[in-house]
């Protein structure tokens, strides 16, 4: 359709007067503005479904078990309301400095996506050498097989331990 309206502006060019050809340039760029999809579409096609924040994030000793825990909480928007009430999933990849999964985990049964809403992610580092880390969250459909959300990236540090002054 496009090589066609292209051989008739060049053929009006030839046979008609500038009037004309201003017309057909105004008709071709409405013909291909028409095609754009709208906002909807290019929401879910470019994953933004659901728009994740990190509200706060640590990475810590833990007291009673070896090994240390990574925290992320988030909060998410669904900007697709076919969505709501729906059961989606979460998962958060750990990635080592040099860029190597250390861990993946998500919820078992994912959870029932609001309007807006808070998630919280937690897992437990066994490694004693893994004392920088980098954490990607992503909202996903209940079979953990499409992006629903944007991915969020946090780096973490691995804290001190929690010491408490004792006195006798």
């Amino acid at each position: 359709m496009f090589f066609i309206m292209l051989v008739f502006i060049s053929y009006a060019m030839t046979r008609f007067n500038r009037i004309f050809i201003w017309t057909s340039i105004v008709l071709l760029s409405i013909f291909i503005l028409y095609q754009v999809p709208n906002n909807d579409t290019i929401l879910a096609q470019n994953g933004k479904d659901i728009v994740v924040k990190i509200l706060n994030s640590s990475f810590a000793p833990m007291t009673n078990v070896h090994g240390n825990q990574l925290k992320i909480s988030t909060t998410y928007q669904v900007n697709n309301e076919s969505l709501e009430d729906d059961r989606i999933n979460g998962v958060m990849k750990i990635y080592s400095k040099n860029g190597t999964m250390v861990k993946y985990s998500s919820f078992p049964s994912g959870f029932i996506a609001n309007k807006t809403g808070t998630v919280e992610f937690k897992t437990t580092i066994r490694d004693p050498a893994l004392s920088n880390v980098i954490a990607n969250v992503t909202i996903l459909d209940v079979a953990k097989k499409n992006d629903l959300s944007n991915t969020v990236t946090t780096n973490l540090t691995l804290q001190g331990p929690v010491t408490t002054n004792t006195t006798s």
